[in-house]
């Protein structure tokens, strides 16, 4: 996926993230730090971050600003603390907030 992405950030306009808000209820995994990418001519939003656990599955939601319009959804792993996430077909939102919530994997805390 690395190699796919890659070519795709080279005209990309890079944002920071303003909000987000956890509804984690598996366990004690949370997000870190995060930021966002539009990736041009895709429609296309990647957010790229760091969490406090080793592994886990997550799901990710983004609006508009915070408390804005939903925009999409999608599902993605963290694996050495490092998670990215892609949403398709999302216009370029200026700004956007994030909710998420997070399954740490057995062992990975």
């Amino acid at each position: 996926m690395k190699s796919i992405l890659a070519p795709l950030l080279c005209g990309s306009l890079l944002a920071a993230g303003t909000a987000f808000a956890c509804d984690d209820h598996h366990g004690e995994c949370s997000i870190e730090d995060w930021r966002w990418i539009e990736i041009a001519g895709m429609n296309s939003v990647l957010v790229d971050g760091s969490a406090t656990c080793d592994e886990g599955e997550m799901a990710l939601r983004i609006y508009e600003g915070e408390g804005g319009q939903f925009l999409g959804s999608t599902k993605a792993h963290v694996e050495q603390h490092i998670f990215q996430a892609l949403f398709l077909g999302v216009q370029s939102p200026g700004d956007i907030a994030i909710k998420y919530s997070i399954k740490p994997t057995k062992g990975s805390m």
